[in-house]
């Protein structure tokens, strides 16, 4: 596949640093947290006993945060490198952190939760992990779909999207909260706190349908024909041939409290709104590289 409508190759060669308003925004998000959960236990402390469950998970919670606020240090201190032999991730000290040749280069991957794209060698070995707040990601995530796009094949179709890495922490946790919420509302019912009860009923809801909605192969597979895409979620199937397709689209959406940068895949549909396609239908780089396939085996 043609790989024109990425960025040149020259164009991406050089130096990168670490985003420094990421940074700010990770110890600050850090910082708050420490804030709140260090005064929750203390609190809680004062009023429990230290030795009562409020004041270990406000210390468990500061310990967790601790350890992110080192983390954020250690990879800011990263530069990242591209050339037209490889990309190249190196630590403060100059010492060699991940290392790729393009002509080694099989596969990439998003690990969304860490916000990182996973470049994958021929023996299927993770070699080199690219932070998304890495200064113009775009820029290097267009550079790496480009030497992809060099060695991708498109799949016999028809194709089933699987998430290759399932949403089980998310629904785990999700799962919590809503147990959580469903046993208070029990509670508070039998208390004659019926307000309290409907209001917790309802985040027990919401956060029900959000954990099911996590993992849309519950209504159905979602496949890629010849001639249309078909995909499933809980609550409804869409249905778009390839001839109502003018291009796709690789776009991104930032979480304005951590400021981590998600991908997502839009099609743009003649005459009707754009379709979005999210990691939960698949791995969004492996995603955009077949639907681009697709879309232009109707125009060779």
């Amino acid at each position: 596949m043609a790989d024109n409508q990425f960025v040149e190759v020259s164009s991406s060669n050089g130096e990168y640093r670490f985003d420094q308003n990421a940074v700010r925004v990770g110890f600050g998000a850090s910082t708050l947290g420490l804030l709140l959960f260090g005064s929750l236990g203390i609190v809680s402390g004062v009023q429990e006993g230290f030795t009562s469950k409020g004041p270990l998970i406000g210390l468990i919670a500061c310990l967790g945060l601790i350890a992110a606020a080192i983390h954020i240090t250690r990879l800011s201190r990263r530069t990242l490198r591209i050339t037209d032999d490889g990309i190249l991730i190196c630590d403060k000290q100059g010492n060699e952190v991940g290392k790729l040749h393009w002509a080694e280069l099989a596969r990439v991957t998003e690990r969304r939760r860490m916000a990182q794209l996973a470049l994958w060698d021929k023996s299927g070995t993770r070699r080199v992990l690219v932070d998304q707040q890495f200064e113009n990601f775009a820029l290097i995530r267009s550079r790496i779909l480009a030497e992809y796009a060099k060695v991708f094949v498109l799949r016999p179709l028809p194709i089933e999207f699987r998430n290759p890495s399932p949403a089980f922490l998310e629904t785990f946790l999700f799962g919590i909260f809503t147990a959580f919420c469903a046993y208070g509302t029990w509670r508070t019912y039998h208390r004659g706190q019926v307000g309290l009860s409907v209001i917790l009923f309802s985040f027990a809801v919401v956060g029900l349908v959000y954990s099911l909605s996590l993992h849309p192969g519950i209504a159905g597979p979602s496949e890629l024909f010849e001639d249309r895409i078909i995909l499933r979620s809980l609550f409804k199937t869409e249905k778009i041939y390839k001839k109502d397709v003018s291009s796709v689209d690789l776009q991104d959406v930032a979480n304005p409290h951590s400021g981590t940068k998600f991908s997502f895949i839009q099609l743009k549909i003649r005459e009707s709104k754009p379709l979005r396609i999210t990691t939960k239908f698949g791995s969004i780089p492996e995603l955009y590289l077949t639907l681009r396939a697709w879309l232009e085996q109707a125009r060779s």
